[in-house]
């Protein structure tokens, strides 16, 4: 994999063509990335200089986070540079001013990023390499009364909630940023049609959660209080989140509408404790079925395992590593 480091404009300001690259994007979260390279002043020079990585067969960019100079006795000094995807700018920003959202979530987002990342009334706020690109709408509505948290984990949040997937992707010199769903594809993984090397299945319910108590403004019996509740004795599972910072303004905003917010955030906290299934599968690059091209990010996709179960599965997670050995390319699945 051929990788070009870029500094604060996106401009190409060295490359790297040797070495290992492990490059792992996500559907609803950040990537990640690991370059590892023999140690060489000019090197670490242009590692230091840079901000921005990418790789021409793809639209994703990752940001230089971390770079460390570990020695090998036997094989020398090695340069071993990571960072997360650019998503990661969104980590930069917090909802600075109090924001009542009741919305569809593909738009709350549009206006958390406007009003936070590229349109605030305080220009020093603003990343002017980050646009809007395309926003679907989710076709869910969602109460909440924000302040204070980091944009990326609300809009992470809200896309869990949605089960839709956002990006930073680059074209030119300009970052934009995607709010997606994937697609129901007909890809099938198997071993029949020598496409799949391997398949991992995890099932953990280690967090899951079905009852949430929510309390609001006021204090003692006083306080504002909404519950949403599912199972019963062995199969309950309660958890409590105190949104006690959220207020009615003074009775600027309606009893039914400060209920309706509390529910939102119940909502939103029992979507981060669902059981999750997991399906990690390694395919071949080269097989009937090409990434990019029949299936992406996201897409709703087909395995069988050696037992003759079919799983569907979203892809949430691709890993590609490459070094001098080959390539190899690893999908992390959600089972659906």
């Amino acid at each position: 994999m051929i990788v070009y480091i870029a500094d604060g404009t996106l401009t190409e300001i060295g490359i790297i063509d040797h070495g290992s690259v492990i490059w792992t994007k996500k559907y609803n979260d950040m990537g990640e990335f690991e370059i590892t390279v023999p140690a060489t002043l000019e090197l670490l020079q242009l590692f230091r200089s840079g901000v921005f990585v990418y790789h021409e067969e793809d639209d994703s960019v990752m940001i230089i986070e971390k770079i460390q100079i570990k020695t090998n006795i036997e094989s020398g000094d090695y340069l071993v540079v990571t960072g997360r995807s650019a998503e990661a700018l969104l980590n930069r920003r917090i909802v600075w001013e109090q924001t009542n959202i009741d919305s569809d979530i593909g738009a709350a987002v549009r206006l958390l990023i406007e009003q936070n990342v590229t349109n605030a009334a305080d220009a020093n706020r603003n990343i002017s390499l980050l646009q809007i690109g395309s926003i679907e709408a989710a076709g869910q509505t969602t109460q909440r009364q924000l302040r204070g948290e980091y944009i990326f984990d609300v809009v992470k949040e809200m896309m869990d909630l949605a089960k839709m997937g956002f990006r930073v992707r680059r074209s030119g010199r300009i970052l934009y940023m995607d709010l997606y769903k994937g697609k129901a594809k007909e890809v099938v993984f198997s071993r029949e049609f020598d496409n799949l090397y391997q398949m991992d299945y995890t099932a953990d319910n280690t967090d899951y959660r079905n009852t949430v108590l929510v309390v609001g403004e006021g204090e003692g019996t006083a306080q504002k209080t909404m519950s949403i509740c599912a199972g019963a004795t062995l199969n309950r599972r309660e958890m409590y989140l105190d949104k006690s910072s959220s207020s009615t303004n003074d009775g600027e905003i309606t009893e039914e509408a400060y209920q309706k917010t509390l529910q939102g955030e119940g909502d939103t906290a029992l979507a981060e404790k669902k059981t999750v299934e997991t399906v990690t599968v390694e395919i071949d690059p080269d097989g009937m079925f090409q990434y990019g091209t029949d299936f992406t990010l996201g897409d709703v996709v087909t395995a069988i395992d050696t037992y003759g179960d079919k799983v569907e599965m979203r892809l949430v997670q691709t890993t590609e590593n490459s070094d001098e050995n080959g390539n190899n390319f690893v999908l992390g699945c959600e089972k659906i």
